[in-house]
């Protein structure tokens, strides 16, 4: 693990792993606020996002984090994002702004 101020950078090797390796190692390297998911077309980026996202929810992971956010960044939505609130897919505005708040006042 290479370490850049606030950012670990975490080398792995090139061959496959599974989920569980990848979620026990987010929690074993103590992320408190961000997970970058980064790689070529094709690895599994979005997979991997998608299935933490449901394993979490589901309570199979760890819970170290308090709300976890799926920004799917090929989405027209997202590209046209000005405001953290536009980023924040639900049907509702209530729901929208409510989180929106939430996540301004807690700082993440």
């Amino acid at each position: 693990m290479v370490r850049y101020g606030d950012v670990d950078v975490v080398h792995g090797k090139k061959w496959p792993i599974n989920f569980n390796q990848i979620a026990a190692g987010i929690s074993d390297i103590g992320l408190e606020k961000v997970v970058l998911v980064e790689g070529a077309p094709g690895v599994g980026k979005s997979t991997f996002a998608w299935e933490y996202c449901r394993r979490w929810e589901r309570g199979e992971i760890s819970q170290q984090y308090q709300l976890v956010l799926l920004l799917r960044l090929r989405d027209e939505r997202m590209s046209k994002a000005k405001t953290l609130g536009d980023l924040i897919m639900h049907d509702s505005e209530d729901v929208r702004q409510a989180v929106t708040a939430d996540l301004e006042q807690s700082h993440g």
